[in-house]
């Protein structure tokens, strides 16, 4: 079958039915899984349609057969932009250019649509379609796994572009050189992407600044031009330049007007009219300043500087992005200062120099009414990276203060430095303050942060600079490409009885005309509470809900618990709900529970929804419509974040119904588990049985040995258990013959149900391994030698313990000596090694980088619980970001064969 027989065109309703069996057949051709265990229908392919907002929806077909898919939306990090949502193909089509075919179609349609850019995501271990997505101008972006954008529309574009194409597609134009990492250039010291483009002896080739996401330097037939700041990456407040550079390789004189402007919050102005001549080079620079609260959106475009040139040939616009942070950063620690009211406290303060270069200069902060802060002057004199620490006594009258001061440098130039909160509350009171675009405040328990940049809402523990939850919306239907996050909220605090109301407020991009009004209240007690407004100024009816989501645990064993109609459900979370009709949309009782270490988050929607947790903790409101000129209160729930259990937020739940709930019993409800591991040929079984219920168990535990092992008693009688009273039972067990580790079974019978769990048993070797360096591929290896078995552990491969053999088995699968691609990973280690990231408020950036950090490795030897272990301990000092200053290490070790133990140990020294 030739490729003319595929046809590549737009979906239709009746596609629905074979583009169900395509995401059917290709679940195997994704990492893990991609329907996640659940069947595609035709209906759950027409509703995901009618639940995102697509440009572009194409499909294959082949005699009759939809064999490929490709989507593009809306970019939900810039709306500006478009993203390419989805692209998938039969895997008994792959390697016939079906995806490429798609692909150029998506491409081709942001080109018409005039978007700056195009997105999509991936895995670095797609090793298949990578070089595609490089093939048809996408870029990886570093430092994601992985995001890539593709700026030929914003290429396509220029004067030049169609002069070097002439006829021919830009596919068979572009010249690039394939490779599977990440994109990395410097240009002028900036971090660029480069495109060109060739055809019969022409060529254009353009540089695109990935900070503003548009081109900085051209360079055409006859012409170039360049822009650039100096220094590459300036600070807020102070000066810099803005260079420029212009080319004239044509052979007559050549006109050009500039223009430098710049985007809100950046200072640059002026102007001239050049003429150059043929072979001539201009050069020339125009000041620049940005303003100290400049803002740039963490994954959007940054505010830039731009150079607008006018000539013959057309307009051109230069840009180079700005993220600048302040030279100097003043703080009081990563979270809030909280503290009991009139209550003098001893804290520390830090001031950090983020400049290229020494500074010197006065710290000064504001004196403001019902705050005392001594001293409130420093003079500071601080190398670049240099961070200066004093000690303050701080006190505050109750509620929420914002601190401001100015720093004034011996150079001249001053600032005010963003305002610090400071959060004076007693127990049972809430304090909050606002600052320039957020607000802070503090409840009983945990303390929250309101962003206007998307309106969301951030919850933290005590102490805690990681979010414990993130909650934002969207209204719908569509509700992909999420746009609510992309605006920024009106954002106000008012006092409110004895508690903090936080007002939010944007207009819809998607229906215009619509407004909608968040109003979070945060009372004294563990308890939140979320309501909603909206009104219409749109010029016809409008009918929508809205979608609360929360979302971003951390990583931290949870369970969760909900009412659903066949009973109380309560099991560990893992990887539940998996995919998308996973967790019911009906719940008998509308509330979920996700319980941790005696902290519990639940929701609790205050009208009937229809859950959707397909992607965070999440449902749908009910359909209301609204006519022009109307308000309507949509939607209303409280968030529950505080000590307790499941039980806590159902108890809470039916208080506000006036019900009382009977006591049930979810599943799994009791376990018992044993102490594994055991030493010499008899001696003692210690077995707890253990209840998460508050009513107690009682029953009795049969012990079903593996084979070569006997027990006895077989079956003992299980007392009252609590949850702060298990039972713990002894048992005496015998070994027979050589048996190292097995498997038994413990049931457990009692309130008229039988549980089984697993009973493993392992058995501890006598005597000591031994452990010998030596070198193996040209690598510093450890061998720990465990009788008739070996670990080798490589400190400069990722810290990995890459292999293990047991009696002539090996059991790690590891790509020493040299790392790979697998899967969705790359470079991907195997065996076991260490992953350390730094936590972000904006990004994901698991897996780290620190297989990029050295580590120095010796013999180790000591003992856990008095079993004597020997092994080795690798140490490092990360340099990369966000992990410079702490102490690394990393220990792996046996007390015999069959047996590891792995321990990562982090020490911050910063």
């Amino acid at each position: 079958m030739s490729l003319t027989d595929i046809v590549i065109r737009a979906f239709r309703e009746e596609d629905a039915a074979g583009l169900a069996a395509l995401l059917n057949a290709s679940d195997s051709a994704w990492p893990g899984t991609f329907t996640g265990g659940i069947p595609y229908t035709p209906e759950r392919v027409l509703e995901q349609r009618r639940e995102r907002e697509y440009l572009l929806d194409l499909v294959a077909e082949v005699d009759g057969e939809i064999v490929g898919t490709c989507t593009l939306t809306r970019d939900w990090d810039d709306p500006q932009a478009a993203y390419v949502s989805f692209l998938n193909v039969h895997p008994e089509w792959h390697g016939k250019g079906i995806g490429r075919r798609l692909l150029l179609g998506a491409v081709d349609e942001a080109v018409r649509l005039g978007v700056p850019y195009v997105s999509l995501h991936t895995w670095a271990g797609n090793e298949r379609a990578l070089p595609l997505y490089k093939k048809t101008g996408f870029f990886w972006i570093p430092g994601t796994d992985v995001r890539m954008e593709n700026y030929l529309p914003s290429v396509l574009r220029l004067p030049w572009a169609k002069d070097v194409l002439g006829d021919a597609h830009w596919y068979e134009c572009l010249k690039r050189e394939i490779t599977l990492v990440e994109d990395r250039e410097e240009w002028e010291g900036r971090e660029v992407f480069r495109y060109r483009l060739e055809r019969a002896g022409k060529s254009l080739e353009v540089v695109i600044d990935r900070a503003a996401k548009a081109p900085c330097a051209v360079y055409a037939e006859g012409f170039s031009a360049e822009l650039w700041p100096a220094p590459a990456e300036p600070r807020a407040v102070l000066p810099f330049r803005l260079c420029w550079r212009l080319v004239n390789r044509g052979k007559a004189p050549l006109p050009v007007g500039l223009s430098a402007q710049g985007d809100p919050g950046v200072e640059v102005a002026g102007g001239e009219l050049v003429t150059i001549g043929p072979g001539e080079e201009r050069e020339g620079e125009f000041p620049c300043r940005t303003a100290p609260g400049l803002v740039a959106e963490p994954r959007g475009p940054a505010p830039a500087t731009r150079l607008v040139l006018l000539f013959p040939a057309g307009k051109v616009e230069l840009a180079c992005g700005l993220r600048p942070r302040l030279p100097l950063e003043v703080s009081f620690g990563p979270t809030p200062a909280i503290l009991p009211p009139d209550s003098p406290r001893r804290l520390p303060l830090s001031l950090t120099n983020h400049h290229y270069s020494r500074l010197t200069g006065l710290l000064t902060f504001a004196p403001r009414e019902g705050v005392a802060l001594s001293p409130s002057a420093w003079e500071f004199d601080l190398p670049p990276g240099g961070t200066q620490r004093w000690e303050v006594e701080l006190s505050a009258r109750a509620g929420g203060h914002a601190l401001t001061g100015r720093v004034e440098l011996s150079s001249g130039e001053a600032w005010e430095f963003p305002p610090l909160p400071v959060l004076a509350r007693g127990p049972g009171e809430v304090a909050g303050c606002l600052l320039r675009d957020e607000a802070v405040v503090a409840g009983d328990g945990f303390w929250a942060l309101a962003q206007s940049r998307g309106g969301r809402l951030l919850f933290f523990q005590p102490g805690e600079a990681h979010p414990l939850l993130r909650q934002g919306e969207e209204l719908g239907p569509p509700f992909f490409p999420g746009e609510l996050r992309q605006r920024r909220w009106e954002l106000r605090l008012s006092q409110y009885g004895k508690g903090v109301e936080l007002h939010l407020e944007a207009p819809s991009g998607r229906f215009p005309g619509i407004r909608l009004v968040k109003r979070v209240l945060i009372s004294p007690g563990p308890t939140v509470e979320v309501s909603y407004r909206v009104s219409s100024q749109a010029k016809r009816p409008v009918r929508l809900r809205l979608r609360p989501a929360h979302w971003d645990l951390p990583a931290l064993p949870w369970r969760i618990a909900f009412r659903a109609e066949q009973g109380l459900v309560e099991d560990h979370l893992g990887g539940f709900p998996q995919g998308e009709e996973d967790f019911p949309t009906k719940l008998a009782e509308d509330w979920l529970a996700l319980v941790g270490r005696g902290f519990v988050v639940g929701f609790l929607p205050q009208a009937e929804v229809e859950w959707d947790c397909s992607w965070g903790w999440s449902w749908k409101t009910r359909v209301v419509t609204l006519s022009p000129g109307e308000q309507a209160s949509l939607h209303r729930y409280l968030i529950y974040l505080g000590p307790g259990d499941d039980r806590t937020v159902r108890a809470l739940w039916a208080a506000g119904r006036g019900e009382e709930v009977r006591e049930e019993e979810p599943h799994p409800l009791v376990w018992a588990e044993a102490r594994p591991l055991l030493k010499g040929e008899a001696g003692k079984l210690l077995v707890q049985v253990k209840t998460v219920r508050g009513q107690p168990f009682s029953g009795t535990l049969s012990l079903r040995p593996p084979a070569g092992v006997t027990l006895s008693p077989g079956q003992v009688e299980v007392p009252r258990v609590t949850q702060d009273r298990p039972a713990e039972l002894e048992v005496a067990w015998e070994r027979e013959g050589e048996l190292r580790a097995g498997l038994g079974e413990l049931v457990l019978q009692g309130m008229g149900e039988e549980r089984r769990f697993p009973l493993p048993l392992i058995f501890l070797p006598s005597g000591v391994p031994r452990v010998v360096p030596g070198e193996r591929e040209g690598q510093e290896v450890f061998t720990i030698f465990t009788g008739e078995g070996s670990v080798q552990v490589a400190p400069g491969f990722s810290a990995a313990a890459f292999s293990w053999r047991e009696r002539g088995k090996e059991w790690l699968l590891s790509a020493f000596p040299e790392a790979r691609a697998f899967a969705w990973l790359s470079p991907w280690f195997g065996g076991i090694y260490p992953v350390l990231y730094e936590l972000s408020l904006e990004e994901w950036n698991w897996p780290g980088r620190l297989y990029r950090e050295r580590f120095q490795g010796q013999v180790w030897r000591g003992e856990l619980g008095g079993i004597p272990l020997a092994g080795v301990r690798l140490a490092c000092q990360p340099k990369g970001k966000g992990l410079a200053g702490l102490d690394l290490e990393v220990s792996y070790a046996s007390p015999g064969e069959g047996l590891l133990l792995s321990v990562l140990r982090v020490r911050n020294e910063g």
